[in-house]
């Protein structure tokens, strides 16, 4: 029995399109907007499409992650 090919969304694709140009630039995002992406790429960590899950998202992630400065304060407000 032939294995069936996954199809991705309309969604998927266009993640898949937006993930794979930001790889080109090195998965560099502006701050404010890698917090919504991550949620987004989170939505489809459960994916069975490979590139997306693994070769884009996760590597996304991981870089994001890497890249963090642990040290940098979480809020404005002054003690």
């Amino acid at each position: 029995m032939a294995a069936q090919t996954y199809r991705r969304t309309a969604e998927e694709d266009a993640l898949v399109v937006r993930l794979s140009a930001l790889r080109e630039r090195g998965f560099d995002v502006a701050e404010e907007d890698a917090f919504p992406l991550a949620l987004e790429i989170f939505d489809h960590l459960g994916s069975p499409d490979p590139e997306l899950r693994d070769e884009l998202g996760m590597t996304a992630l991981g870089t994001w992650a890497s890249t963090t400065d642990a040290s940098a304060p979480t809020s404005s407000k002054s003690c």
